[in-house]
């Protein structure tokens, strides 16, 4: 049976204390206790194997012993900007992004945007992905950009590698434009509210460089759309199980 997974953001050799969040979950839900072999990740590639030092209802710590650095499973590094979908689907999202191996998404609120993105959600989204990270079992976890507006967002990550704007429009599929990406390019893929982009907003993509990326002849709902878009990426790095 593989040993339990604990979420440690800043992992080093030694005894290191748990996050309440972690020391509850080992504790009153693991039901660990001293001496039980664990192992620890990062999110950002190390990953460790230790034991529990001490394991209670109000904290929790462990020993850590050897550290790895894992490789990045990725051939491509994907960001997906994008519109939230509304809150009792949002955990679905971050679960499924993160065992799809997305590299980091953005949330953005577009013109037609029914969910305003803001950091509050932030935290929230940090446990879904810790959580759906134990369960899958990846040493790497997406970064959650901070939430910004279309227009800022256009400006700080359109010179992120390539750009591609999911659009009913397109006339090239998204797998095939994946496949056009040179090994080691980066990718920004940009997703819109379930009303869809403004002619005005695909036009500023565009004019940025963005290429238009179809995701078939149906009207996706925004999860649907990213988990498309990742899955996609996943089979051309073969991470895909």
């Amino acid at each position: 049976m593989a040993a339990h997974r604990i979420y440690v953001s800043d992992l080093q050799r030694g005894i290191l204390e748990l996050s309440p969040n972690e020391a509850h979950h080992a504790h009153s839900v693991m039901r660990l206790k001293a001496g039980d072999a664990v192992e620890l990740f990062d999110g950002k590639g190390t990953i460790a194997t230790g034991t529990m030092h001490s394991a209670s209802k109000r904290d929790a710590s462990v020993e850590v012993a050897d550290l790895q650095k894992a490789k990045r499973p990725n051939t491509n590094r994907l960001t997906l900007a994008m519109a939230m979908p509304k809150s009792p689907r949002q955990s679905f999202l971050f679960e499924k992004c993160t065992e799809l191996g997305v590299d980091a998404i953005l949330p953005v609120t577009f013109d037609r945007s029914v969910v305003k993105t803001s950091a509050s959600g932030v935290a929230k989204w940090l446990r879904t992905i810790i959580e759906a990270g134990k369960q899958c079992r990846t040493a790497y976890l997406p970064d959650i950009l901070d939430p910004v507006r279309f227009d800022r967002a256009v400006d700080a990550h359109t010179r992120d590698g390539a750009q591609l704007v999911c659009d009913p429009s397109a006339t090239v599929g998204i797998a095939d434009q994946i496949r056009s990406l040179a090994l080691g390019q980066t990718c920004v893929v940009w997703i819109g509210p379930e009303g869809g982009m403004t002619d005005s907003e695909v036009a500023q993509l565009v004019a940025h460089g963005a290429i238009k990326a179809g995701l078939g002849g149906n009207i996706l709902r925004i999860e649907t759309a990213a988990i498309a878009v990742a899955a996609a990426f996943a089979l051309r790095s073969g991470t895909a199980g």
